[in-house]
């Protein structure tokens, strides 16, 4: 009985509540607060609408104006910088390519760690190779419509090791058979002559000055006998993991550029086509196999279009999902990255880098040793503008890290694969990075 009395005066209740929240319904619908609300709901939904097709706007803005630029740079490009650009990745075998710096003058891009290097933090051999495609291409341009002028060249070559020699002395053979000019070559050690010989395949005509003044030339005037560099083992019949070891293949490091990734990772099911890039190319790398196919000699190394196109492919989603996963961890420390940092002076740029290295180039870990005055006399304000250029440049990120499923599915929206069979590609590539990440 008692129970049936407490559940007599719970519906009372209920029905009072009920009645005393449709005396509020009628008092609103009365005054027009619902319409009201509804108007307003309606509003803040259209302002949303509008933020997200403004955000939209300017992220196609963005887009389109890093095409116009693009454009801009390629059209509009001076036909010597050019030549010159063109000359400095095919003589480096697309380690380095030539940029252009209203503040800096001329700069080399290293296409495997994707850093700009003036000249002087160039080594003396690609030092060398740079300034001579920057004086062929000057000399291209200072004989348009004249004949070919004839090439001296003092010792240029001295400070290349054996593989820029041949490089180098490709080049200028090429030079001399397709423009029909005089290359004149001095140099004090007599073992050029036969490096030329092996490189090019033919002899150059050998004038030994000691000869020709005194009378006197090397024992039987023979050239010393030249090792050739140890060859790239084909695969043979090797499977994917047996071949990546004879070749000694890195393991993936998205914390660097991924110019630097290795082309086993993108090429870990065609292993005859990676021999022929490292064997015949001299191409290892992610960088230096973009700046291939961006060249005139594209056609010579992928004859098919959709070879080619394929590849790309590949490579745009190799550095696609290189951004992704370094989401929220950022990028190390180094003594390049400091060197571009206007906060860290020359003064300071060899005991910041010392510190860097110490922390295994953790950004987060370098800041904090920084403000503990880790680094004597380097100023609070300066770590404060040094910290800022971290975060603006990828160093340090506060970003969410993103897993596994969600980097493949971010990095096909971002490569957007035209057809069936190219996004199973990237898939492939996605699953290739992610196996070969160093821990």
């Amino acid at each position: 009985m008692q129970s049936a009395t407490e559940r007599a005066d719970k519906f009372k209740e209920l029905i009072q509540r009920q009645a005393a929240i449709n005396e509020r319904l009628d008092a609103a619908r009365k005054s027009h607060r619902v319409e009201q609300a509804a108007a307003e709901l309606g509003r803040a939904a259209e302002a949303l609408r509008d933020k997200r097709d403004t955000a939209l706007l300017h992220a196609a803005t963005d887009v389109l104006l890093d095409d116009v630029e693009k454009a801009f740079k390629t059209e509009r490009e001076p036909d010597l910088l050019r030549r010159a650009r063109e000359r400095f990745e095919r003589v480096t075998a697309h380690h380095f390519t030539l940029e252009l710096s209203d503040k800096t003058g001329f700069m080399a891009r290293d296409l495997r760690q994707g850093q700009l290097r003036s000249p002087a933090r160039l080594s003396s051999g690609t030092r060398m190779q740079l300034l001579l495609s920057l004086r062929l291409a000057w000399i291209e341009d200072l004989e348009t419509g004249g004949e070919p002028l004839p090439l001296f060249l003092d010792e240029a070559l001295t400070t290349s090791d054996e593989e820029r020699f041949a490089v180098m002395a490709q080049t200028l053979s090429r030079l001399a058979d397709t423009e029909r000019r005089q290359v004149f070559y001095l140099c004090a050690r007599r073992h050029e002559a036969a490096l030329w010989e092996r490189t090019t395949g033919e002899a150059p005509a050998v004038i030994d000055l000691a000869a020709v003044r005194f009378g006197a030339s090397t024992p039987e005037n023979r050239l010393p006998a030249i090792e050739p560099p140890p060859e790239i083992p084909p695969p043979g019949d090797d499977g994917e993991e047996s071949y990546a070891v004879r070749l000694g293949v890195p393991l993936v490091n998205p914390r660097v550029d991924a110019g630097g990734i290795h082309l086993f990772h993108l090429l870990r099911d065609d292993l005859d086509l990676l021999h022929r890039f490292l064997d015949s190319w001299r191409i290892g790398t992610l960088g230096q196999l973009e700046s291939l196919l961006a060249s005139d000699a594209a056609s010579g190394a992928l004859s098919g279009r959709q070879t080619r196109q394929r590849i790309l492919l590949r490579c745009q989603a190799a550095r696609s999902w290189t951004e992704l996963w370094r989401q929220g961890r950022g990028m190390p420390v180094d003594r390049a990255a400091l060197d571009e940092c206007d906060a860290v002076t020359d003064v300071f740029l060899e005991g910041a880098a010392d510190l860097a290295k110490e922390l295994e180039g953790d950004p987060v870990a370098f800041v904090a040793a920084l403000r503990a005055r880790r680094l004597k006399r380097f100023h609070a304000s300066q770590t404060d503008k040094l910290e800022e250029w971290l975060a603006e440049h990828g160093h340090i990120d506060d970003a969410e890290i993103l897993d596994r499923e969600e980097r493949r599915r971010l990095t096909l929206q971002r490569v957007v694969p035209p057809t069936r069979t190219d996004a199973k590609d990237v898939h492939r590539v996605v699953d290739w990075m992610e196996s070969a990440v160093v821990s």
